[in-house]
């Protein structure tokens, strides 16, 4: 559910687009050579589980779930569906999962482009391969699962009552991952409204943002959470996106602090959990030099990175 402005198409020339695409394709070559590692998906699947059965006495295999924001490569939906759950999707961007020609013309008109040029190369080159292999992790953990149905994967904003028409109604579970940090503040209550709207009154709802005044809350390259414990040589300084120390994020962020996703969500639901994903991330990294500089952030706001709220309709 980027909010990423496709303005910068216009300005870079198809000089940079070419080469934009060339370091795009190396990327994803440089990935493909590393072993895939699908144990974050196997590790969601299992705490969705486990949240379902303490919280409600529910399996997530004959749960109806609603997904947040899956994003180019739906592989926790794909997952979802392989173990029987009667899950959905929607993203701000249209997906890429099943190309024909009405689709990659809408990608050109949302996205623009080199988005749309990135998308195609992922999704026909490498993201093949990445789906076998995801297929493969699944039926070594759970068996023969479920051929999933590209109509599943809704296209919309999901803070607008439209977007809505095709969503089950009575959700068991809502569920979304680092997406809702990149919702702009005021579309997040009507949001909100909706998914309240329709969850049974035991469902739950498990959302995640990385909370922007963290050390990886700027979406900055250096300081994503496995590099954190990095050496600081050519790095920007830690923090930095919140002093303007650190390049702008490549994406639209709204910049809330964790206080203010407790604030949004209390507003309709009950908070039964809120856990950090990482504890302390990044301490040894603010000296009480660094510190002062960043005065005006309390621990809580500094040591917030991706925090998970679980949350019932009040």
């Amino acid at each position: 559910m980027s909010q990423q402005s496709n303005s910068q198409d216009d300005r870079i020339g198809p000089i940079g687009r070419m080469l934009y695409l060339a370091g795009v394709l190396g990327m994803h070559v440089a990935r493909l050579r590393a072993a895939d590692n699908f144990d974050v998906i196997l590790d969601d699947l299992a705490l969705y589980e486990n949240v379902l059965l303490r919280h409600g006495g529910k399996r997530l295999a004959t749960a109806t779930a609603l997904e947040i924001g899956y994003g180019q490569r739906p592989f926790r939906l794909i997952a979802l569906n392989w173990i029987g759950a009667n899950a959905v999707g929607i993203d701000l961007d249209e997906p890429v999962y099943r190309l024909d020609l009405p689709r990659i013309v809408r990608l050109l008109r949302a996205n623009g482009m080199v988005r749309t040029a990135k998308s195609l190369v992922r999704r026909v080159i490498f993201d093949p391969s990445e789906y076998r292999k995801l297929a493969s992790v699944l039926r070594s953990r759970y068996g023969e699962g479920r051929p999933f149905d590209a109509r599943r994967l809704l296209s919309g904003d999901a803070s607008a009552a439209a977007a809505w028409s095709a969503i089950p109604r009575e959700l068991d579970l809502v569920l979304s991952e680092d997406v809702f940090e990149h919702i702009p503040p005021d579309r997040i209550p009507p949001l909100l409204d909706m998914m309240a709207e329709r969850m049974r009154g035991d469902s739950l709802a498990i959302i995640a943002p990385m909370i922007f005044t963290g050390i990886s809350g700027g979406h900055d390259l250096d300081w994503y959470p496995h590099r954190v414990n990095e050496p600081l040589d050519g790095r920007t300084p830690p923090w930095g996106h919140l002093v303007g120390q650190a390049r702008p994020a490549d994406t639209y962020l709204n910049e809330l602090r964790r206080s203010d996703y407790r604030r949004l969500f209390e507003r309709r639901f009950e908070i039964l959990e809120e856990v950090d994903s990482y504890h302390r991330l990044g301490e040894q990294h603010l000296p009480p030099q660094r510190r002062a500089e960043l005065a005006g952030y309390s621990d809580e706001d500094l040591f917030a990175n991706k925090v998970r709220f679980v949350l019932k309709k009040r």
